[in-house]
C-alpha cells in the first residue's frame, strides 16, 4: 500500500510539474508576441505579419490547451485514486 501510494504520488508530482512547464511556455509564448507586437517588430495592420503570427500561434496554443487539459485530466485520477488508498 506505501509502495502505490508513493508511486501515485510520483505521478502526481510529474503531472504537476509538465502542467506549470506548460503554463510558462505558453505565457512566454504570449509575452513575446505581445513584446513583438509593442516593440512594433510585428504591424498589427500589415495583414502579411498577422497572418503568418495567427498561423503559428493557433496551433501552439492547440496544443498547449489540450496538453493541459490532459494533465489536469490526470492529476485529478491521481488524486481520486490516492482518496480511495
Amino acid at each position: 500500500m506505501d509502495i502505490r501510494k508513493t508511486l501515485l504520488e510520483l505521478h502526481f508530482s510529474k503531472n504537476l510539474q509538465y502542467k506549470i512547464t506548460t503554463i510558462f511556455i505558453l505565457f512566454s509564448y504570449l509575452i513575446a508576441v505581445l513584446i513583438a507586437f509593442l516593440s512594433k517588430q510585428l504591424d498589427i495592420k500589415n495583414f502579411s505579419d498577422v497572418f503568418i503570427i495567427s498561423i503559428i500561434s493557433f496551433p501552439i496554443l492547440y496544443i498547449m490547451i489540450l496538453l493541459l487539459r490532459n494533465f489536469d485530466f490526470h492529476l485529478n485520477n491521481i488524486l481520486e485514486e490516492l482518496k480511495n488508498l
